[in-house]
């Protein structure tokens, strides 16, 4: 991010599986950058929907090549915004109307299917499973493979 980025407009989505979503436009002199801010509900959050599993799955999805929102950022401890949150791009869509592209989807969560859980816990542990921390997201899942 630019050093001089500021918040030019914030937004509240009506979407995000109970946690708050926000939508950033950041901008400095001579660009800008939309984005996504998923931060943990106030009420607290299911193991299960923590901000850091969730980022996670996002960059070790995106580097095995399927197409998500790249993620930009995570604070897991919250920072200035008192609870856990990460950034991701904002990426332009729409929901998929024809068969074709539901065909893609179907081959998409194909390819998803076969993203090792073990290489997300590799890339937080350096490769190390010993050095795991105790409060890893990832520990109670399947490693279905390295």
């Amino acid at each position: 991010m630019h050093p001089d980025a500021v918040c030019a407009s914030l937004e509240r989505a009506s979407v995000g599986n109970s946690q708050e979503t926000w939508f950033v436009e950041a901008s400095w002199p001579g660009g800008s950058r939309s984005l996504v801010l998923r931060r943990s509900a106030s009420d607290g959050t299911l193991t299960w929907t923590s901000r850091t599993v969730e980022y996670e799955a996002l960059r070790v999805v995106g580097a095995a090549g399927l197409p998500v929102a790249p993620v930009v950022w995570l604070d897991g401890s919250g920072g200035p915004l008192e609870r856990p949150y990460f950034v991701m791009e904002r990426v332009a869509g729409a929901p998929p109307r024809d068969a074709a592209v539901s065909r893609e989807l179907g081959e998409l969560l194909a390819r998803l299917h076969e993203v090792p859980v073990g290489a997300a816990r590799a890339a937080r542990t350096g490769g190390d499973a010993a050095h795991r921390p105790a409060d890893d997201p990832l520990a109670s899942l399947p490693s279905g493979g390295a």
